[in-house]
């Protein structure tokens, strides 16, 4: 059985998996993703193909977790368990719900919960010439001005999926991406964007918030308001020293923080590219 170990946020776990389909998932969703060879793995998952009805199941050690006869559902199911599991023991720094892009002189944090529309502001942000980071998490280790991006595929859930035919060129919507009923996961390489695996400096804090037929509406934030909004989209506060108050204070203080509501992607787009020349 493979091993893989999967770093993030000052927290490490390992995957283990068979040959064949789930070393396919696997290498779909953790290819721009760093380990470490020198970290010991505070837990250990691991996939297992069944075959037939009996499908994937997946492990933390002994626990059962999830059994999946879809190869799609279960790559879901296997990257949000993860996220959750790195978040689970991550230390010594903020590690928020954020997707995260990039110009090329300035690093720009998209923080928000499910639902925010983060990935498909993402998506929509690196087709247009961005670099990519990440739709879902970063990390900002303690006292730092700069984060990484956790670069998984981007996932687009259903209600946005009219978008990818305009982001992605034909050829490109079979290879590289999973489609499910309720998502599909988009390999970032598939919008031909340049992949940050590196630190990247904080510029700018953009809050989205998504809601249909609505316009763009802009508004800085005070230091006050972008440290509570940050808070709001902490993923390991329990395990950080106050929390992690001080650190999103800190953030909030040293970053332009702005709340962004949007209904279309090339606005907000515009509204962003204005903060940047800013």
């Amino acid at each position: 059985m493979n091993l893989r170990l999967i770093s993030f946020g000052n927290s490490t776990i390992g995957l283990r998996y068979d040959d064949g389909r789930p070393t396919e998932m696997v290498d779909f969703l953790f290819q721009n993703i760093t380990g470490s060879n020198y970290e010991e793995p505070w837990t250990t998952l691991r996939l297992e193909d069944h075959g037939g009805d009996e499908g994937f199941w997946l492990w933390q050690d002994d626990t059962l977790l999830f059994k999946e006869e879809s190869f799609e559902i279960m790559a879901n199911s296997l990257m949000s368990q993860v996220c959750f599991t790195l978040a689970y023991e991550s230390k010594a720094g903020l590690l928020l719900h954020s997707a995260a892009v990039r110009t090329e002189e300035k690093g720009i944090l998209l923080p928000g919960r499910s639902g925010a529309g983060k990935s498909t502001l993402t998506a929509w942000l690196i087709h247009h010439g961005f670099g990519y980071l990440s739709d879902e998490m970063v990390f900002v280790a303690s006292g730092s001005d700069q984060f990484r991006g956790f670069t998984r595929p981007i996932t687009i859930k259903s209600p946005a999926r009219h978008l990818l035919p305009q982001l992605l060129k034909k050829e490109r919507l079979v290879n590289g991406i999973l489609q499910s009923e309720s998502l599909d996961m988009v390999a970032p390489e598939q919008f031909g964007v340049q992949v940050v695996k590196n630190l990247s400096s904080i510029d700018l804090i953009i809050f989205p918030h998504f809601e249909a037929s609505q316009g763009v509406q802009l508004a800085r934030l005070s230091k006050a308001e972008a440290a509570f909004e940050l808070m709001k989209c902490l993923a390991n506060a329990r395990n950080l020293e106050d929390h992690g108050l001080s650190e999103a204070v800190r953030l909030a203080k040293t970053t332009p923080g702005y709340s962004l509501g949007y209904g279309d992607s090339a606005q907000a787009e515009r509204a962003i590219r204005q903060l940047v020349m800013i």
